[in-house]
């Protein structure tokens, strides 16, 4: 990562990472805080060293964990996953977040204008407001309108149903911040906030590079999908996965990315294109669920 270099000291290696997102003096402390006491409890994450001077320029010293692998077994770190969130369930400080912070950033290569961490910031008011704001070239197209509607319906019974700020999660868990170094690490908790584990569980179940027609094959395999519950809640302490919450948090990430993402002046057409998928996704949950 472009933003974390290795440097040696006294014989010992750390890594010195800057904090790309424009946390304020109490929140990157308090982040420092949280990670320390995943460390103390047995999740296996980078020491953090406290350093005054550093955190002053948004600049964290970490330990050193070593070259990860490109291959992670999907049900150890779905296992690993349960026993994050059991811990940080236990988690009694005050972890200072905010929902969203106006500044640049880059997803796939697509600039965007916010960075979103909070569950309503992230899959309704951001996605809808790129939605109005670029409503102007998507008139007349009816698969727009109806993947719309349907995305306000499966939101709203998401969080009727399913939604708890249940602890404290890592909100980005992609291939650059888990590590298989023997053991699982996760690192990089910049995005970090309280909100519901169904966000990291199907992070982890879906790949950044899938592609919706894969995702289709997903949602169909009921039986795979299960598995990776089953194991979830095998190991989880306190919360419990149901399948159609996940099935429902799936169709909230693709179309969040989709609206957020995607939908920008220059990627119209790729929006379009994706809009005919997404609803075959959508259609098939509804029928599966009943919804």
């Amino acid at each position: 990562m472009s933003n974390v270099k290795v440097v040696k000291f006294f014989n010992k290696k750390y890594c010195v990472k800057k904090i790309e997102v424009p946390l304020s003096y109490r929140e990157r402390i308090s982040q420092h805080k949280f990670i320390n006491y995943l460390y103390k409890n047995g999740i296996n994450t980078p020491k953090i060293k406290f350093n005054y001077f550093l955190s002053i320029f948004n600049i964290e010293l970490q330990e050193y964990i070593g070259i990860s692998s490109k291959k992670i077994n999907i049900y150890s770190l779905i296992s690993f996953l349960a026993k994050f969130h059991s811990v940080s369930k236990l988690y009694t400080q005050k972890f200072y977040k905010k929902d969203f912070y106006n500044t640049n950033f880059k997803c796939n290569d697509v600039k965007l204008e916010k960075l979103l961490l909070g569950f309503q910031e992230k899959y309704y008011y951001g996605p809808f407001l790129n939605y109005k704001k670029n409503q102007i070239y998507l008139e007349n197209n009816k698969n727009i309108e109806i993947v719309t509607k349907k995305y306000y319906s499966i939101y709203k019974i998401f969080t009727e149903k399913y939604y708890k700020e249940d602890c404290i999660i890592h909100n980005d868990i992609t291939s650059n911040n888990i590590i298989n170094n023997e053991k699982i690490y996760i690192i990089d908790f910049d995005l970090a906030i309280t909100s519901s584990v169904y966000v990291d569980f199907v992070d982890a179940i879906l790949k950044r590079s899938q592609t919706l027609d894969q995702i289709l094959i997903l949602i169909n395999n009921k039986k795979q999908i299960e598995q990776y519950i089953f194991e979830y809640n095998n190991v989880s302490k306190y919360n419990q996965l149901e399948y159609n919450g996940v099935i429902l948090m799936i169709c909230l990430k693709i179309c969040a990315y989709n609206y957020y993402v995607v939908l920008q002046k220059n990627q119209i057409k790729t929006f379009e294109i994706n809009i005919k998928k997404i609803l075959k996704i959508l259609n098939l949950v509804e029928r599966n669920l009943e919804i």
